[in-house]
């Protein structure tokens, strides 16, 4: 069906000689050629909950549930656990992540062992794939597994990916629910001594929310890209808010940066919940209060103040929005209580874990639906990606 490309393809290889739209066939009928048995591609729904079909044919449910990951990407860590749902749900399949950056969006799923190695393959297939999502929806249709409003959708293609390792940390977020709401956000973006991060809240729900976040992810990261202050991006956004909002237009947010060379975090908090530390004793630390009010009320002109917490080794940064502790739980809510709890029961010390867990533990706190976005974001200073810990 497709020109023969060389034995072993690299991900400019496999979009150069399939349109996006059809990369999972290339895929597919790549990986048969290899392993000598039929393949399908699934990819990871955007809650996290499950694999979803997105080529090829073998004897496998359309939809198989997994533990859940962080968001749409699966940590390396989950990888046991990975195998194990699959296994339990189609005996005899073996699978195959799409590793990029250690974290999966998608797998291979071999009918029997592989005959051949798809090493190769599975390193340029998960790049081939985020190349081909900037042209295609074939991938983002499969991820989904009912409709989401347009304000999710939104917030979804405004996120930037879940897991990233940055200079002397690991870092991962989260934000429940991905169908539905619409009015909290994250950001992170990498530099060359450290990290830019957030995490904010906008007032309200549904369109007005997420309108009201996209411009303010927009003024956050304009600053940001202009070598602007934490103090100097905060009054940016403030003014967009202030502009375009009503009067009772806010956001509530946390801005920091970490500095990888001295192990610092740097913050300014907009009326949102306290950053905490998850101490190596399993105790969790409600960082000073150095906050301001909401972005948005008051005036922009006034500097927030700057916090400044050194992260000791074997140390963990939070943040996270009122959506998460006050989740409503049988017995009350979620609450610092149920941070500790779901820290707890991570299974590893990664910032992955610890968001998946997190998020996990949140959705399962009732049998109710969430009503407010809840997200969480994690750093871990000194971890680094699973492919440069074996080679340690």
């Amino acid at each position: 069906m497709f020109d023969r490309i060389a034995p072993d393809p690299s991900a400019m290889e496999l979009l150069a000689f399939a349109f996006a739209a059809r990369l999972g066939e290339r895929l597919v009928e790549e990986a048969q050629r290899i392993a000598g048995c039929r393949v399908a591609l699934y990819v990871v729904d955007i809650n996290g909950g499950a694999l979803r079909h997105a080529g090829g044919e073998i004897d496998a449910p359309e939809v198989l549930p997994i533990d859940r990951g962080v968001g749409p990407e699966i940590p390396a860590d989950h990888a046991p656990g990975l195998e194990a749902s699959v296994r339990a749900a189609a005996p005899g399949v073996v699978v195959v992540p799409l590793w990029l950056r250690s974290r999966t969006l998608a797998a291979l799923l071999c009918e029997r062992e592989p005959e051949g190695s798809l090493v190769h393959l599975i390193e340029h297939a998960a790049a081939a794939i985020e190349l081909a999502d900037n042209y295609t929806d074939v991938f983002d249709v499969a991820r989904r597994g009912h409709d989401a409003t347009p304000a999710a959708e939104l917030q979804q293609d405004l996120l930037p990916p879940r897991i990233a390792y940055v200079e002397g940390a690991e870092m991962a977020a989260n934000l429940l629910p991905a169908y539905d709401v619409g009015g909290d956000w994250f950001d992170h973006a990498a530099d060359t001594d450290g990290a830019w991060f957030a995490v904010a809240d906008a007032v309200g729900k549904g369109p007005r929310a997420a309108a009201l976040s996209a411009l303010a992810i927009g003024a956050y990261r304009s600053g940001r890209r202009r070598g602007r202050s934490l103090q100097e991006v905060a009054a940016g956004i403030a003014r967009i808010v202030g502009q375009v909002g009503e009067d009772s237009a806010y956001i509530t947010a946390v801005l920091g940066r970490w500095h990888a060379p001295d192990h610092t975090f740097s913050w300014v908090r907009c009326g949102h919940p306290l950053p905490a530390i998850w101490k190596p004793d399993g105790t969790l630390e409600e960082l000073d209060d150095v906050g301001g009010l909401p972005l948005g009320l008051g005036s922009p002109e006034v500097p927030y103040e700057v916090g400044s917490r050194r992260l000791e080794p074997g140390e963990r940064l939070l943040i996270y929005s009122d959506g998460v502790t006050e989740r409503r739980t049988p017995d009350g809510r979620f609450g610092l209580a149920g941070l500790v709890r779901a820290l707890t029961a991570a299974p590893s010390g990664s910032a992955s874990s610890a968001a998946a867990s997190i998020t996990a533990q949140v959705l399962t706190a009732s049998e109710r639906d969430l009503r407010d976005d809840a997200t969480v974001l994690v750093l871990a200073p000194g971890q680094l990606p699973m492919d440069q810990r074996l080679r340690h």
